[in-house]
Parts: C-alpha cells; sequence; structure tokens
C-alpha cells in the first residue's frame, strides 16, 4: 500500500513541475534564437519547486550569447523582462526575463518583447 502511494506522489509531482528550455549558447549554438522544435524538446528539463524559467540574452566581447535555464526569483525580481543581469551579485548589461509556463524561455526575446507591446497598447486603448 505505501509503495502505490509513494510511486502516486512522484508521479503527481513530476507532472506538475515547470518544464524549461536549459541550454548556453556557449556550449550549445542551437541555443540562439529562433530555437527549432527539436532542438527545444531535446534540452527541455523540469525544474525544482519555486523556480521559473529564466533566459538570459547579453553580448560579451562583440559577441551575442543566450542561456536559457531554471532559476530561483529573487525578492525584487518578477516575471518578465529587465535590462539588468544578476547573476552570482554580479550586475551586468542585457535582457534578463523570467517566465512561469513550460518552455516559455525557448521564445525569441522579439516574440516576447512583442507580445508585450501589444498588451502595452491594448491596456492604452481601453483607458
Amino acid at each position: 500500500m505505501w509503495k502505490c502511494v509513494l510511486v502516486l506522489l512522484v508521479v503527481s509531482v513530476s507532472v506538475n513541475a515547470l518544464k524549461c528550455v536549459q541550454c548556453s549558447t556557449k556550449d550549445a549554438p542551437e541555443c540562439m534564437d529562433p530555437m527549432n522544435e527539436t532542438d527545444i524538446k531535446r534540452n527541455t528539463v523540469a525544474c525544482a519547486s519555486r523556480q521559473l524559467c529564466r533566459k538570459i540574452t547579453f553580448t560579451e566581447n562583440g559577441k551575442s550569447h543566450v542561456n536559457r535555464d531554471c532559476a530561483e526569483i529573487a525578492k525584487d525580481d518578477k516575471v518578465g523582462c529587465s535590462w539588468e543581469i544578476r547573476v552570482n551579485s554580479k550586475i551586468g548589461s542585457g535582457w534578463d526575463c523570467f517566465c512561469d509556463e513550460d518552455v516559455c524561455n525557448s521564445a525569441p526575446a522579439a516574440a516576447v518583447s512583442g507580445l508585450l507591446l501589444l498588451l502595452a497598447a491594448a491596456l492604452t486603448a481601453a483607458q
């Protein structure tokens, strides 16, 4: 009986885990935007509880990079994007985006920005 309960508990926890793409263009060039469906599936992982999907887009030594992973959100961060990257207490420049839907960090930055602009325009028009 206890084995059955344990199996059900493990299955329910794994079903509810947020799934995010985990890769870096420093190690995997296919991590660069836009990602294809095969690369998204190959690089999808289940996140730990209280983690969100994160995508960081930045330039280093004149070359563009993208890091995608699961990450805990800091107290003053929120779902969405900001033009400031915080990694291991270091602050740099680039887009740092958090999202809370399965594989949401696979979207190109332009797609996310376009959706945000459309939402802002709709809210402005509604006022």
